[in-house]
Protein backbone atom coordinates (compact mmCIF):
# COMPACT_ATOMS: atom_id res chain seq x y z
CA UNK A 1 0.00 0.00 0.00
CA UNK A 2 1.40 3.34 -1.33
CA UNK A 3 2.46 5.20 1.78
CA UNK A 4 -0.11 8.48 0.85
CA UNK A 5 -3.13 5.76 0.44
CA UNK A 6 -2.33 4.67 4.51
CA UNK A 7 -2.27 8.12 5.44
CA UNK A 8 -5.93 8.32 3.70
CA UNK A 9 -7.22 5.10 5.59
CA UNK A 10 -5.54 5.71 8.97
CA UNK A 11 -7.44 9.77 8.39
CA UNK A 12 -10.93 8.07 8.63
CA UNK A 13 -11.23 6.04 11.81
CA UNK A 14 -9.75 9.94 13.59
CA UNK A 15 -12.19 11.94 11.59
CA UNK A 16 -15.20 9.43 12.22
CA UNK A 17 -14.00 9.88 16.20
CA UNK A 18 -13.68 13.58 16.06
CA UNK A 19 -17.23 13.84 14.28
CA UNK A 20 -18.91 11.47 16.87
CA UNK A 21 -17.66 13.23 19.82
CA UNK A 22 -18.63 16.50 18.49
CA UNK A 23 -22.24 15.38 17.65
CA UNK A 24 -22.67 13.47 21.28
CA UNK A 25 -21.77 16.18 23.34
CA UNK A 26 -25.15 17.87 23.31
CA UNK A 27 -27.05 14.43 24.49
CA UNK A 28 -24.65 13.74 27.04
CA UNK A 29 -24.91 16.99 28.37
CA UNK A 30 -28.48 17.09 28.60
CA UNK A 31 -28.95 13.23 29.81
CA UNK A 32 -26.13 13.71 32.31
CA UNK A 33 -26.89 17.37 33.39
CA UNK A 34 -23.95 19.51 34.94
CA UNK A 35 -22.83 17.86 37.94
CA UNK A 36 -22.98 13.86 36.64
CA UNK A 37 -21.80 15.33 33.13
CA UNK A 38 -18.63 16.69 35.25
CA UNK A 39 -18.41 13.69 36.93
CA UNK A 40 -17.87 11.79 33.82
CA UNK A 41 -15.39 14.42 32.85
CA UNK A 42 -13.54 13.24 36.15
CA UNK A 43 -13.20 9.92 35.16
CA UNK A 44 -12.26 10.42 31.33
CA UNK A 45 -9.31 12.96 32.93
CA UNK A 46 -7.48 10.09 35.02
CA UNK A 47 -8.28 7.66 32.17
CA UNK A 48 -6.33 9.64 29.52
CA UNK A 49 -3.44 10.19 32.54
CA UNK A 50 -3.18 6.24 32.30
CA UNK A 51 -1.97 6.46 28.53
CA UNK A 52 1.27 4.74 29.69
CA UNK A 53 -0.42 1.53 30.53
CA UNK A 54 1.78 -0.30 28.79
CA UNK A 55 5.00 1.41 28.84
CA UNK A 56 5.66 1.56 25.51
CA UNK A 57 5.68 -2.31 25.13
CA UNK A 58 3.13 -2.26 22.30
CA UNK A 59 5.20 0.25 19.84
CA UNK A 60 8.30 -1.66 20.44
CA UNK A 61 6.96 -4.96 19.92
CA UNK A 62 5.26 -3.76 16.73
CA UNK A 63 8.38 -2.44 15.55
CA UNK A 64 10.77 -5.45 16.07
CA UNK A 65 8.06 -7.32 14.56
CA UNK A 66 8.04 -5.46 11.45
CA UNK A 67 11.89 -5.37 11.28
CA UNK A 68 11.87 -8.89 11.38
CA UNK A 69 9.02 -9.13 8.74
CA UNK A 70 10.79 -7.17 6.38
CA UNK A 71 13.80 -9.52 6.72
CA UNK A 72 12.08 -12.17 5.87
CA UNK A 73 12.66 -13.81 9.52
CA UNK A 74 8.74 -15.39 10.24
CA UNK A 75 9.99 -16.97 13.19
CA UNK A 76 11.63 -14.12 14.81
CA UNK A 77 8.65 -12.06 13.95
CA UNK A 78 6.69 -14.41 16.09
CA UNK A 79 8.90 -14.69 18.72
CA UNK A 80 9.35 -11.35 19.17
CA UNK A 81 5.18 -10.83 19.34
CA UNK A 82 4.80 -13.94 21.93
CA UNK A 83 7.41 -12.01 23.95
CA UNK A 84 5.40 -9.04 23.66
CA UNK A 85 2.46 -9.89 24.48
CA UNK A 86 3.16 -12.03 27.64
CA UNK A 87 4.49 -8.86 29.27
CA UNK A 88 1.63 -6.99 27.73
CA UNK A 89 -0.81 -8.75 29.39
CA UNK A 90 0.88 -8.77 32.68
CA UNK A 91 1.64 -4.82 32.90
CA UNK A 92 -2.11 -4.14 31.58
CA UNK A 93 -3.83 -6.15 33.86
CA UNK A 94 -1.64 -4.67 36.99
CA UNK A 95 -2.07 -0.82 35.55
CA UNK A 96 -5.65 -1.69 34.77
CA UNK A 97 -5.85 -2.70 39.02
CA UNK A 98 -3.53 0.18 39.53
CA UNK A 99 -6.28 2.57 37.85
CA UNK A 100 -8.75 1.21 39.83
CA UNK A 101 -7.45 1.59 43.11
CA UNK A 102 -5.90 5.15 42.40
CA UNK A 103 -8.92 6.39 40.97
CA UNK A 104 -11.33 5.08 44.02
CA UNK A 105 -9.10 6.49 46.51
CA UNK A 106 -7.14 9.15 44.99
CA UNK A 107 -9.48 10.94 42.22
CA UNK A 108 -12.36 10.82 44.68
CA UNK A 109 -9.97 12.89 46.94
CA UNK A 110 -9.22 15.35 44.16
CA UNK A 111 -12.19 15.99 41.98
CA UNK A 112 -15.01 18.30 43.50
CA UNK A 113 -17.37 16.83 41.21
CA UNK A 114 -17.05 13.23 42.61
CA UNK A 115 -19.31 13.68 45.32
CA UNK A 116 -22.07 14.16 43.51
CA UNK A 117 -22.65 10.54 43.16
CA UNK A 118 -19.33 8.28 44.64
CA UNK A 119 -21.15 5.50 44.09
CA UNK A 120 -21.51 6.11 40.58
CA UNK A 121 -18.10 7.64 40.51
CA UNK A 122 -16.46 4.45 42.08
CA UNK A 123 -18.40 1.94 40.10
CA UNK A 124 -17.81 4.25 36.73
CA UNK A 125 -13.83 4.18 37.73
CA UNK A 126 -13.73 -0.13 38.15
CA UNK A 127 -15.56 -0.24 34.54
CA UNK A 128 -13.01 2.26 32.66
CA UNK A 129 -10.03 0.33 34.38
CA UNK A 130 -11.98 -3.01 32.65
CA UNK A 131 -12.24 -0.90 29.45
CA UNK A 132 -8.48 0.47 29.37
CA UNK A 133 -7.07 -2.81 29.71
CA UNK A 134 -9.30 -3.89 26.81
CA UNK A 135 -8.32 -1.20 24.49
CA UNK A 136 -4.43 -1.26 25.30
CA UNK A 137 -4.43 -4.88 24.71
CA UNK A 138 -6.69 -4.45 21.56
CA UNK A 139 -3.84 -1.72 20.94
CA UNK A 140 -1.15 -4.35 20.86
CA UNK A 141 -3.10 -6.43 18.17
CA UNK A 142 -3.74 -3.23 16.26
CA UNK A 143 -0.31 -2.67 15.90
CA UNK A 144 0.61 -6.28 14.72
CA UNK A 145 -1.90 -5.56 11.99
CA UNK A 146 0.38 -2.63 10.90
CA UNK A 147 2.97 -4.14 10.98
CA UNK A 148 1.53 -6.55 8.36
CA UNK A 149 0.13 -3.55 6.75
CA UNK A 150 -3.38 -4.36 7.46
CA UNK A 151 -4.40 -0.21 7.01
CA UNK A 152 -7.28 -0.49 5.15
CA UNK A 153 -8.94 -4.12 7.33
CA UNK A 154 -8.13 -1.55 10.55
CA UNK A 155 -9.42 1.68 8.94
CA UNK A 156 -13.01 -0.26 8.41
CA UNK A 157 -12.76 -2.03 11.66
CA UNK A 158 -11.95 0.98 13.93
CA UNK A 159 -15.00 3.31 11.72
CA UNK A 160 -17.55 0.41 12.27
CA UNK A 161 -16.74 -0.03 15.93
CA UNK A 162 -16.42 3.37 17.02
CA UNK A 163 -19.89 4.05 15.05
CA UNK A 164 -21.27 1.09 17.18
CA UNK A 165 -19.59 2.19 20.39
CA UNK A 166 -20.58 6.12 20.08
CA UNK A 167 -24.40 5.56 18.83
CA UNK A 168 -24.91 2.97 21.88
CA UNK A 169 -22.92 4.90 24.70
CA UNK A 170 -25.46 7.98 23.65
CA UNK A 171 -28.30 6.22 23.83
CA UNK A 172 -27.94 4.45 26.94
CA UNK A 173 -27.06 8.00 28.35
CA UNK A 174 -30.19 9.16 27.32
CA UNK A 175 -32.33 6.16 28.89
CA UNK A 176 -30.52 5.85 32.25
CA UNK A 177 -28.78 9.40 32.74
CA UNK A 178 -25.73 7.71 34.38
CA UNK A 179 -22.24 7.61 33.14
CA UNK A 180 -21.84 3.53 33.92
CA UNK A 181 -23.95 1.95 31.99
CA UNK A 182 -22.46 3.67 28.73
CA UNK A 183 -18.89 3.30 30.52
CA UNK A 184 -19.73 -0.40 30.47
CA UNK A 185 -21.36 -1.04 26.99
CA UNK A 186 -17.93 0.18 25.73
CA UNK A 187 -16.19 -2.23 27.40
CA UNK A 188 -18.47 -4.60 25.98
CA UNK A 189 -18.04 -3.46 21.93
CA UNK A 190 -14.03 -3.25 23.07
CA UNK A 191 -14.22 -7.02 23.77
CA UNK A 192 -15.97 -7.47 20.49
CA UNK A 193 -13.09 -5.55 18.70
CA UNK A 194 -10.68 -7.17 20.40
CA UNK A 195 -11.66 -10.66 19.26
CA UNK A 196 -12.40 -9.53 15.47
CA UNK A 197 -8.26 -8.15 15.71
CA UNK A 198 -7.22 -11.71 17.02
CA UNK A 199 -9.36 -13.89 14.45
CA UNK A 200 -7.77 -11.52 11.71
CA UNK A 201 -4.39 -11.66 12.94
CA UNK A 202 -4.78 -15.78 13.44
CA UNK A 203 -6.84 -16.21 10.03
CA UNK A 204 -4.61 -13.69 7.76
CA UNK A 205 -1.08 -13.90 9.42
CA UNK A 206 -1.03 -17.04 11.81
CA UNK A 207 -0.59 -14.98 14.74
CA UNK A 208 -2.05 -16.06 17.64
CA UNK A 209 -1.53 -15.29 21.26
CA UNK A 210 1.36 -18.07 21.09
CA UNK A 211 2.84 -17.67 24.58
CA UNK A 212 5.40 -20.91 23.95
CA UNK A 213 7.77 -18.86 21.52
CA UNK A 214 7.82 -16.41 23.89
CA UNK A 215 11.83 -15.79 24.29
CA UNK A 216 14.09 -13.96 27.41
CA UNK A 217 16.49 -12.60 24.38
CA UNK A 218 13.58 -11.05 22.31
CA UNK A 219 12.29 -9.34 25.51
CA UNK A 220 16.08 -7.90 26.36
CA UNK A 221 16.09 -6.44 22.69
CA UNK A 222 12.81 -4.53 22.82
CA UNK A 223 13.54 -3.48 26.31
CA UNK A 224 16.33 -1.04 25.53
CA UNK A 225 13.73 0.47 22.60
CA UNK A 226 11.03 0.37 25.12
CA UNK A 227 12.83 2.62 27.46
CA UNK A 228 13.33 5.61 24.60
CA UNK A 229 9.64 5.60 23.97
CA UNK A 230 8.36 5.49 27.59
CA UNK A 231 8.84 9.27 29.05
CA UNK A 232 7.24 10.22 25.92
CA UNK A 233 4.37 7.95 26.58
CA UNK A 234 4.39 9.57 30.19
CA UNK A 235 4.27 13.41 29.12
CA UNK A 236 1.69 12.54 26.43
CA UNK A 237 -0.66 11.16 29.07
CA UNK A 238 0.34 12.47 32.32
CA UNK A 239 1.01 15.98 31.90
CA UNK A 240 -1.13 16.55 28.39
CA UNK A 241 -4.15 16.49 31.05
CA UNK A 242 -2.42 18.59 33.76
CA UNK A 243 -4.81 21.46 33.07
CA UNK A 244 -7.96 19.18 33.59
CA UNK A 245 -6.73 18.10 36.94
CA UNK A 246 -6.06 21.56 37.98
CA UNK A 247 -9.35 22.42 37.22
CA UNK A 248 -10.73 19.47 38.42
CA UNK A 249 -9.27 20.52 41.47
CA UNK A 250 -10.39 24.22 41.51
CA UNK A 251 -13.27 24.47 39.95
CA UNK A 252 -16.88 23.28 40.58
CA UNK A 253 -18.59 21.17 38.23
CA UNK A 254 -20.40 23.87 35.95
CA UNK A 255 -16.90 25.69 34.53
CA UNK A 256 -15.04 22.19 34.59
CA UNK A 257 -17.93 21.10 32.07
CA UNK A 258 -17.64 24.36 30.30
CA UNK A 259 -13.91 23.88 29.81
CA UNK A 260 -13.72 20.00 29.06
CA UNK A 261 -16.63 20.63 25.83
CA UNK A 262 -14.31 23.50 24.31
CA UNK A 263 -11.06 21.26 25.17
CA UNK A 264 -13.18 18.00 23.78
CA UNK A 265 -13.51 20.12 20.49
CA UNK A 266 -9.73 21.67 20.12
CA UNK A 267 -8.19 18.24 20.90
CA UNK A 268 -10.42 16.45 17.93
CA UNK A 269 -9.73 19.24 15.63
CA UNK A 270 -5.99 18.64 16.73
CA UNK A 271 -6.14 15.12 16.45
CA UNK A 272 -6.29 15.35 13.02
CA UNK A 273 -3.11 16.41 12.02
CA UNK A 274 -1.74 13.28 13.34
CA UNK A 275 -2.75 11.60 10.22
CA UNK A 276 0.22 13.14 8.42
CA UNK A 277 2.66 12.48 11.05
CA UNK A 278 3.83 8.84 9.51
CA UNK A 279 4.00 10.21 5.76
CA UNK A 280 6.52 13.24 7.49
CA UNK A 281 8.18 10.79 9.45
CA UNK A 282 8.95 8.21 6.68
CA UNK A 283 10.17 10.59 4.48
CA UNK A 284 12.33 12.26 6.77
CA UNK A 285 13.85 9.25 7.44
CA UNK A 286 14.90 8.58 3.79
CA UNK A 287 16.36 12.11 3.84
CA UNK A 288 18.41 11.51 6.70
CA UNK A 289 19.51 7.93 4.98
CA UNK A 290 20.66 9.77 2.46
CA UNK A 291 21.98 12.83 4.33
CA UNK A 292 20.00 15.31 2.57
CA UNK A 293 18.69 18.20 4.31
CA UNK A 294 17.34 20.12 1.39
CA UNK A 295 14.97 17.18 1.04
CA UNK A 296 14.17 17.43 5.04
CA UNK A 297 13.81 20.98 4.32
CA UNK A 298 11.23 20.76 1.44
CA UNK A 299 9.25 18.18 3.32
CA UNK A 300 8.73 20.98 6.18
CA UNK A 301 7.94 23.41 4.16
CA UNK A 302 5.53 22.09 2.08
CA UNK A 303 3.54 19.87 5.23
CA UNK A 304 4.21 23.26 6.88
CA UNK A 305 1.72 25.05 3.43
CA UNK A 306 -0.49 21.94 3.77
CA UNK A 307 -1.59 21.94 7.46
CA UNK A 308 -0.96 25.63 8.38
CA UNK A 309 -3.82 27.22 6.12
CA UNK A 310 -6.04 24.74 7.02
CA UNK A 311 -6.13 25.42 10.77
CA UNK A 312 -5.18 29.03 10.54
CA UNK A 313 -8.01 29.83 8.10
CA UNK A 314 -10.26 27.17 10.53
CA UNK A 315 -9.35 28.57 13.56
CA UNK A 316 -9.93 31.78 12.15
CA UNK A 317 -13.54 31.05 11.57
CA UNK A 318 -14.22 29.27 14.89
CA UNK A 319 -13.10 32.71 16.76
CA UNK A 320 -15.58 34.70 15.36
CA UNK A 321 -18.48 33.04 14.34
CA UNK A 322 -18.37 30.34 17.31
CA UNK A 323 -21.53 31.86 19.59
CA UNK A 324 -24.25 31.37 16.76
CA UNK A 325 -23.04 27.71 16.10
CA UNK A 326 -22.47 26.96 19.72
CA UNK A 327 -26.15 27.96 20.18
CA UNK A 328 -27.16 25.54 17.54
CA UNK A 329 -25.27 22.87 18.96
CA UNK A 330 -25.02 23.14 22.61
CA UNK A 331 -28.00 25.44 23.55
CA UNK A 332 -27.72 28.67 24.81
CA UNK A 333 -27.00 28.19 28.17
CA UNK A 334 -24.01 26.02 28.07
CA UNK A 335 -23.14 27.72 24.61
CA UNK A 336 -22.62 31.09 26.21
CA UNK A 337 -19.92 29.33 29.04
CA UNK A 338 -17.90 27.39 26.90
CA UNK A 339 -17.91 30.77 24.09
CA UNK A 340 -15.36 32.50 26.70
CA UNK A 341 -12.66 29.79 26.52
CA UNK A 342 -13.26 28.28 23.13
CA UNK A 343 -11.21 30.56 21.44
CA UNK A 344 -8.19 30.59 23.63
CA UNK A 345 -8.07 26.20 23.62
CA UNK A 346 -8.85 25.88 19.32
CA UNK A 347 -5.44 28.85 19.02
CA UNK A 348 -3.48 26.41 21.19
CA UNK A 349 -4.65 23.07 18.93
CA UNK A 350 -3.55 25.08 16.12
CA UNK A 351 0.00 25.98 17.69
CA UNK A 352 0.05 21.81 19.08
CA UNK A 353 -1.49 20.73 15.71
CA UNK A 354 1.30 22.43 13.54
CA UNK A 355 4.36 21.32 15.73
CA UNK A 356 3.46 18.11 14.79
CA UNK A 357 5.41 18.99 11.92
CA UNK A 358 8.69 19.58 13.77
CA UNK A 359 7.88 16.45 16.14
CA UNK A 360 7.75 14.23 13.55
CA UNK A 361 10.88 15.16 12.08
CA UNK A 362 12.58 15.31 15.40
CA UNK A 363 12.02 11.22 15.20
CA UNK A 364 13.69 10.77 12.27
CA UNK A 365 16.21 12.81 13.03
CA UNK A 366 17.13 10.81 16.04
CA UNK A 367 15.85 13.76 18.93
CA UNK A 368 12.42 11.99 20.56
CA UNK A 369 14.34 13.13 23.98
CA UNK A 370 15.26 16.89 22.94
CA UNK A 371 11.22 16.36 21.87
CA UNK A 372 9.66 14.78 25.06
CA UNK A 373 11.47 17.42 26.92
CA UNK A 374 10.43 20.38 24.97
CA UNK A 375 6.53 19.03 24.78
CA UNK A 376 6.76 18.30 28.76
CA UNK A 377 8.19 21.75 29.57
CA UNK A 378 5.05 23.26 27.08
CA UNK A 379 2.62 21.09 29.33
CA UNK A 380 4.01 21.78 32.95
CA UNK A 381 4.29 25.49 32.16
CA UNK A 382 0.48 24.83 30.72
CA UNK A 383 -1.05 23.31 34.04
CA UNK A 384 1.25 26.06 36.12
CA UNK A 385 -0.60 28.67 33.76
CA UNK A 386 -3.67 27.28 34.04
CA UNK A 387 -3.51 27.19 38.03
CA UNK A 388 -1.87 30.67 37.74
CA UNK A 389 -5.03 32.07 35.44
CA UNK A 390 -7.72 31.01 37.33
CA UNK A 391 -6.76 32.66 40.78
CA UNK A 392 -6.53 35.87 38.15
CA UNK A 393 -8.99 36.08 36.19
CA UNK A 394 -11.52 32.31 36.65
CA UNK A 395 -12.24 30.45 33.91
CA UNK A 396 -11.07 32.82 30.77
CA UNK A 397 -7.84 32.82 32.98
CA UNK A 398 -7.11 29.32 32.74
CA UNK A 399 -7.57 29.07 29.40
CA UNK A 400 -5.79 31.74 28.08
CA UNK A 401 -2.91 30.36 30.65
CA UNK A 402 -3.37 27.14 28.59
CA UNK A 403 -2.53 28.75 25.45
CA UNK A 404 0.36 30.41 26.51
CA UNK A 405 1.86 27.41 27.97
CA UNK A 406 1.71 25.76 23.98
CA UNK A 407 4.19 28.73 23.36
CA UNK A 408 6.99 26.65 24.24
CA UNK A 409 6.61 24.79 21.32
CA UNK A 410 7.63 26.66 18.68
CA UNK A 411 11.02 26.36 20.70
CA UNK A 412 10.72 23.16 18.82
CA UNK A 413 9.91 24.37 15.75
CA UNK A 414 12.86 26.95 15.69
CA UNK A 415 15.16 23.83 16.26
CA UNK A 416 14.20 22.16 13.70
CA UNK A 417 13.98 24.55 11.44
CA UNK A 418 17.52 25.18 12.61
CA UNK A 419 18.78 21.63 11.41
CA UNK A 420 17.46 21.29 8.48
CA UNK A 421 17.92 24.93 7.61
CA UNK A 422 14.83 26.80 6.77
CA UNK A 423 15.40 30.07 7.70
CA UNK A 424 12.07 31.67 6.13
CA UNK A 425 8.98 30.77 5.76
CA UNK A 426 6.80 31.68 2.74
CA UNK A 427 5.15 35.24 2.92
CA UNK A 428 2.03 34.02 1.33
CA UNK A 429 0.98 32.04 4.21
CA UNK A 430 0.31 35.51 6.24
CA UNK A 431 -1.21 37.33 3.41
CA UNK A 432 -3.61 34.48 3.04
CA UNK A 433 -4.28 35.09 7.23
CA UNK A 434 -4.46 38.35 6.83
CA UNK A 435 -7.20 38.27 4.49
CA UNK A 436 -9.26 35.87 6.47
CA UNK A 437 -8.92 37.66 9.33
CA UNK A 438 -10.21 40.93 7.07
CA UNK A 439 -13.07 38.63 5.92
CA UNK A 440 -13.87 37.24 9.21
CA UNK A 441 -14.32 40.50 10.70
CA UNK A 442 -16.17 42.01 8.30
CA UNK A 443 -18.91 39.51 7.80
CA UNK A 444 -18.74 38.75 11.98
CA UNK A 445 -19.72 42.61 12.03
CA UNK A 446 -22.11 42.91 9.21
CA UNK A 447 -23.89 39.81 10.51
CA UNK A 448 -24.15 41.61 13.95
CA UNK A 449 -25.83 44.09 11.99
CA UNK A 450 -28.27 42.63 10.15
CA UNK A 451 -29.48 40.23 13.20
CA UNK A 452 -28.22 39.56 16.48
CA UNK A 453 -30.40 35.80 16.49
CA UNK A 454 -32.01 33.67 14.27
CA UNK A 455 -30.80 32.04 11.08
CA UNK A 456 -29.14 35.31 9.85
CA UNK A 457 -25.63 34.62 11.45
CA UNK A 458 -25.84 31.08 10.55
CA UNK A 459 -26.31 31.93 6.64
CA UNK A 460 -23.44 35.05 7.01
CA UNK A 461 -20.68 32.76 9.09
CA UNK A 462 -21.17 29.90 6.07
CA UNK A 463 -20.64 32.79 4.00
CA UNK A 464 -17.46 33.63 5.49
CA UNK A 465 -16.75 30.02 5.59
CA UNK A 466 -17.38 29.59 1.60
CA UNK A 467 -14.73 32.72 1.34
CA UNK A 468 -11.88 31.34 3.73
CA UNK A 469 -12.49 28.33 1.13
CA UNK A 470 -11.82 30.50 -1.30
CA UNK A 471 -8.73 31.99 -0.06
CA UNK A 472 -7.37 29.07 0.54
CA UNK A 473 -7.88 27.17 -2.48
CA UNK A 474 -6.40 30.40 -4.48
CA UNK A 475 -3.15 30.32 -2.14
CA UNK A 476 -2.65 26.32 -2.32
CA UNK A 477 1.18 25.36 -2.66
CA UNK A 478 2.25 22.16 -4.97
CA UNK A 479 1.69 19.71 -2.03
CA UNK A 480 3.73 16.84 -3.86
CA UNK A 481 7.17 16.31 -2.11
CA UNK A 482 10.01 16.22 -4.59
CA UNK A 483 12.24 12.91 -4.41
CA UNK A 484 9.68 10.75 -2.80
CA UNK A 485 10.65 7.86 -4.51
CA UNK A 486 12.51 5.29 -3.12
Amino acid sequence: MKLEQATAWSLLPILLLAILSVVTVPIYYHSFGPEMYALWFAVQTMTGSFGFMDLGMGVATGRFVGVAIGRGDFSAAREYWASGNVVNLVFLGAMAVAFGLVGSFGGAQWFQAVHFDHPVFLASVWASAAGLFVNYYSQGWQILLQAHLEFRWLSINRSLFSLLTGIGMAGLAWLFHNPFPSILFGVGIGILQLASLMWRAHHRHLMGPSVKYARWVRLREMFAYTGKTFLALISGSVLSSLDRWVLGRVAGATPFVSYNVASNLASRAQGLSVAVMGPIFHESSRGVGGEDIPRLADIYRRSFNLLAPIYILSTLWITFWQVPWLDLWLGPKLATEVSHVLPFLIWAATVSAISNISGAQLGALNLVGTGTLIQSISFACSGLLVWAGWQLHGLEGSAAGLLAGRFVLFFQDALIRRKIHVHSLETRLWKMAGAGTLLCWLTHWGGLFWASSGIWPIVVSLFCAGGLGFIGWVTRPNFRIHNSSP
